[in-house]
């Protein structure tokens, strides 16, 4: 994403009271460390908090980290997110996940540890220890445990871990919460992406604060955000339109599923149409 689209996001989206924060996110985006310094330097000067979400590629060393990370808290970075998994330790030495995990502490930031619950790509807990070491045990580092999503390499790996929907009850936290534009301007209404899922519209071709108000007034999504994507799938299981055995790698996988699944997907539009019916009827 150039600079200029990025604060015009920015900007656009300010417009909302309820913004508070902004993350910046990819792929990597320390690979674009001017990007990365212009955008937080645009979202600094609006009263915005910031996080970063990176695989700590850069943190040759505790020292390396320091010296990547200390210009940006002056330009209002509040947090540092990574991951550690066996899946991203074969292109990321585990150790430097620890020397910036370390550093961003050091500096006054929060941390957010990315970690797999389970299978085959989570690392052993007596192992994330001793990646991290005592910093593990800091207030200011929060383990943000999650599962996998079916995309990508994960498509080609055997997956023995899968549940069915019901094993992940309860509401969304992130849908509607946590809106997402990638760098070619399409905008999502969270930051987990798929081929359409959670896709709201293009913010190169409608304003922005008219996709946020787009994005509130979707009957699924919102349905999403206060039962998650469980309660979607047994409300479909209860109008006989899906497998209640089915099953997924995780509440994420499951979500995007109901976009993307050759079954689920009419069977989602199915039940939209016929809640949307409903609610014309009461009108």
């Amino acid at each position: 994403m150039g600079v200029k689209d990025a604060r015009g996001y920015l900007v656009e989206a300010a417009g909302l009271e309820s913004l508070r924060s902004v993350s910046l996110t990819g792929g990597e985006p320390m690979l674009f460390p001017d990007l990365v310094r212009d955008t937080l330097h645009a979202s600094h000067e609006l009263g915005l908090e910031a996080e970063l979400v990176s695989n700590s590629f850069f943190a040759t060393s505790e020292a390396a980290a320091m010296k990547c990370l200390s210009p940006l808290v002056s330009l209002g970075l509040t947090t540092y997110v990574t991951s550690l998994d066996l899946f991203h330790a074969e292109f990321v030495p585990p150790e430097r996940v620890g020397n910036a995990v370390r550093a961003a502490l050091a500096l006054g930031l929060g941390v957010v540890l990315k970690i797999l619950d389970r299978g085959p790509g989570a690392m052993p807990p007596d192992e994330t220890r001793r990646v991290i070491g005592e910093a593990l045990d800091s207030p200011r580092l929060r383990q943000a445990r999650g599962a996998l999503v079916l995309a990508g390499r994960v498509r080609s790996r055997d997956h023995a871990t899968s549940r069915p929907a019901a094993a992940w009850q309860g509401a969304c936290d992130k849908v509607l919460r946590y809106p997402a534009v990638t760098h070619d301007g399409l905008f999502y209404a969270c930051c987990s992406f798929g081929e359409g899922a959670r896709l709201v519209g293009d913010a190169t071709r409608e304003p922005l604060l008219s996709l946020l108000h787009d994005m509130r007034g979707d009957l699924l999504l919102n349905i999403l955000s206060w039962r998650g994507p469980a309660g979607v799938h047994g409300m479909l299981v209860e109008r006989g339109l899906a497998d209640p055995g089915r099953l997924f790698l995780g509440p994420c996988d499951l979500c995007t599923s109901l976009w993307e699944d050759p079954d689920l997907r009419p069977a989602t539009a199915s039940l939209v149409a016929d809640l949307t019916g409903s609610l014309h009827t009461l009108a």
